[in-house]
């Protein structure tokens, strides 16, 4: 296959399969495992604004997740003492177990579809998978220096 049907295959596969794939390994909609994520590494230094930007979703559906997260004792919002505008987002002990049980869980699923692949394939997949990045990275970093040499 040429690099160019290759590439158009590729972006065929994420555009048709990407959204059932992360909303089965997410098993949610509304994304709350990636926004606790972001909160857990962020330790406390979250705001909404900056889990908004960090994950890409919009302060409003932020807002929304964070509301329905709250509900559940996963996380606490403080106001800053300093500038009671500034929201700080924290995980409870429930969003730690919440967020830890889910990345369980997700390995645990990714197992599976290794075993079903096989030890063979599997080695082939991920070996493929890091010289795909290798390469992509190298490619963007050769554009990116050409933007800037202009």
């Amino acid at each position: 296959m040429d690099s160019k049907k290759a590439a158009e295959e590729v972006f065929k596969l994420v555009a048709t399969k990407r959204g059932e794939f992360f909303r089965r390994v997410d098993r949610s909609s509304k994304g709350e495992p990636i926004i606790l994520k972001v909160i857990h590494q962020s330790n406390g230094q979250s705001s909404p604004k900056q889990i908004s930007e960090l994950t890409g979703v919009s302060t409003a559906r932020i807002a929304k997740v964070l509301g329905s997260l709250e509900k559940r004792n996963l996380i606490r919002r403080e106001m800053d003492q300093e500038d009671r505008r500034k929201i700080h987002v924290f995980l409870t002990d429930a969003g730690k177990a919440h967020l830890k049980a889910f990345e369980e869980e997700k390995i645990e699923r990714l197992k599976k579809v290794f075993e079903v692949l096989g030890e063979e394939e599997t080695e082939l997949f991920i070996h493929s998978l890091k010289k795909m990045l290798e390469a992509f990275l190298k490619v963007v970093n050769e554009e990116e220096d050409k933007e800037e040499e202009k």
